[in-house]
């Protein structure tokens, strides 16, 4: 099965979860995560420059890891209208859940000598 075909039918899934459970159930949450690690490149671009447009992520990034931005915590706390250690507790919470749905987490949390800083 191609990429495509694995993003339509995690699309169909998510869907179908969305209908049964609504869409703030956890499962319908994790399919939805499913689509968007399937999603095509220009999908995840365009909803990324959404996500910059609406403000609820800065224009700028704290800086990069293996040529894709990193933001801090902090800065998108503020962003969301949440303190720090809210950010910190949905940030971890998000994990424990993608870990469970069997997605890779090793690129939302990372060590901060990891990142090429913005100059």
């Amino acid at each position: 099965m191609n990429n495509e075909s694995k993003f339509r039918k995690a699309m169909d899934e998510h869907l179908t979860l969305v209908e049964k459970l609504g869409d703030d159930h956890p499962e319908a949450m994790w399919a939805m995560w499913r689509v968007m690690e399937l999603a095509p490149q220009e999908l995840q671009d365009s909803m990324m420059a959404k996500a910059k447009a609406v403000g609820l992520i800065p224009e700028k990034p704290d800086g990069y890891f293996d040529n894709k931005p990193v933001y801090r915590l902090e800065n998108i706390a503020k962003r969301l209208g949440m303190t720090p250690q809210e950010a910190e507790v949905a940030i971890y919470q998000m994990i424990a859940e993608r870990q469970a749905a069997g997605l890779p987490v090793d690129e939302l949390v990372m060590d901060a000598e990891r990142i090429e800083k913005v100059h």
